[in-house]
């Protein structure tokens, strides 16, 4: 049981093409339902399929994937008899059936768009049909995830793929609106913006370009465009990323935390064919993650994983750059703060995990788990043991104390958090990592 949460969670991460040919009625969907609300803690399992279907469930391209990916683990549960593959052989056929009726409803709206433009071609430029010029999508190489940006370091913070429906199209006029709790500072802090076009940059806007509009949302614009074409055989990625001030001793430029990119407006967009004006497509519904600007930020290195090893051992190093503290030109410095893992091992085992800096293995943090959520609190650690110095390291192990069990581990990817000393608003920062670190298996 402990192992069908984890799959259900990496499926994304694991997806491949394929297609489709299986259909299913609301009988049996409603089966499926019945069926799973027998196993133990179904409505965990019911919620975390909703959520990826709301996430997803206007994705073609991932259903695609993660139908394929279902009827691959599918082939594999078949012929197996145990409680634990055959509630996941349950989850999954709800799961698959949902993901069906998902591609079903995406298939029905393509149909009704395709009719509505062969019956009402002349009208393909009106108001209610503005908003089709655009359709975003995920670029693969592209870190959509939340994460902190050191602060005079260049880092994407948004990217889409668009493409014009019907007719090619000129775009000469983007604008980023960005939010936050307190936004007034953004003007100061980010030195410059930069819009990428296919990884080209093709205009730089700097704090002139950058309006306060309220306390709570800034925009940047990027006007007088030339070359952005949005094709209506192809797509085209487009980035926006910014470049901060440096964080240091009395100016005026501060950490930023949480920020996030709302809304994307195409301000001025002209049909190359027609020569048809719009005057605004406004992208609401596609915003980015979050992203803090910090005079810090961290990585993390495996020393040792459970493949190779009866121990983990993390290497954590700090950059910093030419950012100080606020009070002087000192250099600032990190204390971790949480690390979190996701642990799973076989039903009758108890395992003990302590975690401590290699350079003093007697101040550890102990925890013995019972779900498969391993989190290490270093409030109680000695100070000289959790603090990493500008661009030096400390090196993590773990040790595990087990009764007859297997162990597969990972460094969840939002929960290497740490904090920064004396500058303000630099507490639970999050490392950049794209996705969890897989830490290896082992049978103890």
């Amino acid at each position: 049981m402990k192992n069908i949460l984890k799959i259900l969670l990496l499926l994304i991460s694991f997806l491949i093409f394929s297609t489709s040919t299986a259909f299913y009625s609301q009988d049996d969907l409603n089966n499926a339902y019945n069926k799973l609300k027998l196993v133990k803690s179904w409505d965990k399992y019911i919620n975390s399929i909703d959520l990826i279907i709301a996430k997803y469930g206007k994705n073609e391209e991932i259903l695609v994937k993660l139908e394929s990916r279902l009827n691959e683990i599918d082939q594999i549960l078949v012929w197996k008899t145990d409680k634990r593959s055959r509630d996941l052989k349950t989850l999954l056929d709800y799961l698959n059936i949902k993901v069906f009726f998902a591609l079903d409803n995406i298939l029905e709206e393509i149909k009704q768009i395709e009719e509505e433009a062969k019956n009402d071609e002349e009208n393909s430029q009106d108001d209610n049909m503005q908003e089709d010029l655009i359709y975003p999508g995920f670029s693969t190489n592209y870190n959509d995830k939340i994460k902190t940006i050191l602060a005079w370091k260049e880092e994407f913070i948004y990217a889409w793929w668009v493409w014009a429906l019907y007719e090619k199209a000129d775009v000469r006029e983007v604008v980023f609106y960005i939010t936050w709790d307190n936004i007034s500072d953004l003007k100061s802090s980010i030195w410059e913006a930069y819009l990428y076009v296919e990884w080209l940059l093709l205009k730089k806007a700097t704090s002139s370009d950058i309006d306060i509009i309220s306390s709570t949302k800034a925009s940047i614009t990027f006007d007088k465009l030339n070359d952005f074409i949005l094709p209506d055989d192809g797509q085209v990625d487009f980035r926006l990323s910014i470049k901060s001030n440096i964080i240091w001793y009395q100016n005026l430029w501060k950490v930023m935390k949480d920020l996030i990119v709302s809304d994307v407006d195409f301000d001025d967009v002209v049909w190359l064919t027609s020569d048809q004006r719009i005057s605004n497509i406004n992208m609401t519904n596609f915003s980015s993650e979050y992203f803090t600007i910090s005079p810090a930020n961290v990585t993390i290195w495996i020393i040792k994983n459970l493949n190779t090893s009866t121990q983990v051992e993390l290497n954590i190093k700090s950059t910093f750059w030419n950012n100080t503290i606020e009070t002087s030109n000192s250099e600032p410095k990190i204390n971790l703060n949480t690390l979190k893992f996701s642990v799973f091992w076989n039903d009758s085992s108890i395992a003990t995990y302590e975690l401590y800096n290699i350079d003093n293995s007697t101040d550890t943090i102990i925890w013995t788990y019972n779900w498969w959520l391993l989190e290490f609190d270093l409030s109680t650690m000695n100070v000289q043991n959790k603090t990493i110095w500008s661009s030096s390291w400390e090196n993590y192990r773990i040790s595990i104390s087990w009764i007859n069990t297997w162990i597969s581990m990972e460094l969840l990817r939002d929960w290497l958090i740490y904090d920064v000393n004396w500058i303000t608003n630099s507490i639970w920062l999050n490392a950049n990592l794209i996705n969890s670190i897989d830490l290896g298996y082992r049978d103890f």
